[in-house]
């Protein structure tokens, strides 16, 4: 449930917007005056995360307003040309547009109808996972996104399927919480369903630092998709890589698989063929370069 919180915002027209998403709003205020005659406007927005909805813009609209859009048929006290629009996207409550028309019942009526078949477009243009979406979807052949938020939280993202790899648990998320933290812009690596033998195959994993307009409190999206071409790799040698990138050397890899180190002698010459590369430093750097790794697990 949406929930309308007291808050005061800046009107339209005054100091400089502190977010991409109020400048828009206030945008999409100023533009809405040319398609609806309006005497007053209050422009809020959903925040994914927590389900409340803020101001973004308002225009000689008192802090009322939200709490009239709260009742029965959005409007009360002979309020009869308040007109209230929620703001929806695929059934997600995207923001609220509360307007004070000045204008006879008829030209009301058609205002409201404008209004309606301009919602779609407006809810678009203030969505708050705009960026985040957008950034999710740079992934070829994606299956599956969450957005990484700094409490722990895994919001899953909309239009997309769950993933039991990106659930809060999952050592998945754990693993793409610590590449950023680590200072990762983004990073891309495999990681295998089932088990360590990767018995279903692998996936592929891509996280992503949360970008400018994303939600506040957000940390990265992650994202899963189908696996690239390997290259002939087996799990084991990927997970061999995976520990390559960590810059370890051939007897803490054997330590940490419970392998002899001739072993993972022949698993590095494999490798090194697999990937075209002379030296075990290229083969790292063209593991990450491909996201073709598993990370060791953290």
């Amino acid at each position: 449930m949406v929930r309308v919180t007291p808050f005061e915002p800046q009107p339209v027209g005054a100091a400089a917007p502190s977010s991409t998403a109020e400048r828009r709003g206030r945008d999409l205020l100023d533009a809405l005056r040319h398609v609806v005659a309006y005497e007053a406007a209050w422009l809020g927005l959903v925040d994914p995360l927590t389900q409340e909805c803020r101001c973004l813009a308002r225009v000689d609209m008192a802090e009322a307003a939200p709490r009239l859009a709260e009742e029965p048929g959005g409007v009360d006290d002979g309020a009869d040309a308040l007109v209230v629009t929620r703001l929806v996207l695929a059934g997600r409550a995207v923001g609220l547009l509360v307007l004070r028309l000045a204008v006879t019942d008829v030209a009301r009526g058609r205002a409201v109808d404008r209004l309606e078949g301009l919602a779609p477009v407006m809810a678009h243009d203030i969505d708050p996972l705009r960026s985040v979406l957008a950034v999710a979807h740079l992934v070829p052949h994606i299956t599956a996104g969450a957005l990484l938020v700094a409490d722990g939280r895994c919001v899953g993202l909309p239009g997309l399927t769950p993933d039991a790899l990106l659930d809060r648990a999952s050592p998945v998320v754990t693993t793409a919480r610590r590449q950023i933290v680590e200072g990762a812009l983004s990073s891309t690596f495999l990681w295998p369903r089932g088990d360590a033998r990767a018995p279903s195959g692998h996936v592929s994993i891509t996280v992503v630092a949360a970008p400018a307009g994303a939600p506040a409190g957000s940390t990265a999206v992650a994202t899963t998709a189908a696996a690239p071409d390997l290259q002939g790799l087996t799990a084991r040698e990927l997970s061999v890589l995976g520990h390559l990138v960590e810059g370890c050397s051939n007897h803490e890899i054997a330590r940490t698989l419970g392998i002899a180190p001739r072993t993972v002698a022949a698993h590095l010459e494999h490798i090194l063929c697999k990937l075209d590369a002379p030296t075990r430093t290229l083969a790292a750097v063209r593991a990450q370069q491909r996201g073709l790794y598993v990370p060791v697990p953290s």
